[in-house]
This record gives C-alpha cells, sequence and structure tokens, in this order.
C-alpha cells in the first residue's frame, strides 16, 4: 500500500519516489509508530480529507475546488509550522517540503486521479524468482525457479 494507512492510497511515497531516501523515512504511519504525535497524525488527517475530496470532484463545481484546495494548502501550512517529534516526523515533514507543490494537483484538475491505483496497474507484472529448498543446482546452490 502507498502510505500504509487505512483508506486511501495517494500518498507521500508515491509523490515522492523522487527521493532516494528509504521508504520509511516518507512513510506517514511509519511516522506515526515512530513516536511523531505532533506532525504526522495531522498530515494523515489531511491527506484522508484531500482523498475525499478527490472522489466527489464530479459533483463539485470548478470554484469549489479551488476553495478545497485552498483550504487543503492552509492546513498544510499549519502542519508545516509544527516542530515533529521524533526523526521520523522530521524526515516526512522535509519531503512534505520538496512535493508540496504537487501534493494537492489532484484537486482542481479533474483529470489526475486521486489515487495511484492506475499508475500501478499500468506497470507490467514482475516476475518473481524463488529459491526451492528442494531444488538444487550440480553444484549443490540452491536452484532458482520462476513462478
Amino acid at each position: 500500500m502507498a502510505a500504509r494507512w487505512v483508506g486511501q492510497r495517494a500518498s507521500i511515497r508515491s509523490a515522492s519516489r523522487i527521493s532516494p531516501e528509504p521508504a520509511e523515512g516518507r512513510d506517514v504511519q511509519y511516522a506515526i509508530d515512530s513516536g511523531d504525535a505532533v506532525f504526522a497524525p495531522g498530515l494523515k488527517g489531511l491527506l484522508k480529507r484531500a482523498c475525499a475530496i478527490g472522489r466527489r470532484r464530479d459533483a463539485l463545481t470548478g470554484g469549489t475546488l479551488k476553495i478545497y484546495e485552498a483550504d487543503l494548502n492552509r492546513r498544510l501550512d499549519r502542519l508545516m509550522s509544527l516542530i515533529p517529534a521524533g526523526q521520523a516526523g522530521v524526515k516526512l515533514q522535509t519531503i512534505i517540503k520538496k512535493v508540496r507543490r504537487h501534493l494537492f494537483l489532484f484537486v482542481p484538475n479533474r483529470d489526475l486521479t486521486a489515487t495511484n491505483n492506475g499508475s500501478e496497474r499500468a506497470l507490467p507484472p514482475a516476475r518473481s524468482i524463488v529459491r526451492s529448498p528442494t531444488a538444487f543446482e550440480a553444484n549443490g546452490a540452491p536452484r532458482s525457479m520462476p513462478i
């Protein structure tokens, strides 16, 4: 799942794939689980709100969507002024600072989806290789078998 929180797959992780940092530094739920009770829970709620607005876009006018986008950005401004508790919260806030201008692009733009489900479906399926403990090569090494 993109953000490891129940609900939507719109996430920090998909928005921040430009970052070479490990996934746990960009994950909202990871930051919450690591003890950040200041920044990450607020961001989680904000992302849930943004995705809920994204699901209702077809029923909303363009002006209403711009008002919602401005409201989301104001709420994000307030969150960004907080000092996160813990290293995971600091990493998450750093990533949000880098990608914040792209975070709510989907709200007024009806051509963009609120989730990354479509882009994940478009990826070609990866061929998995497993090592069978009962199958061995001639040299005694486990044989790789495609599944």
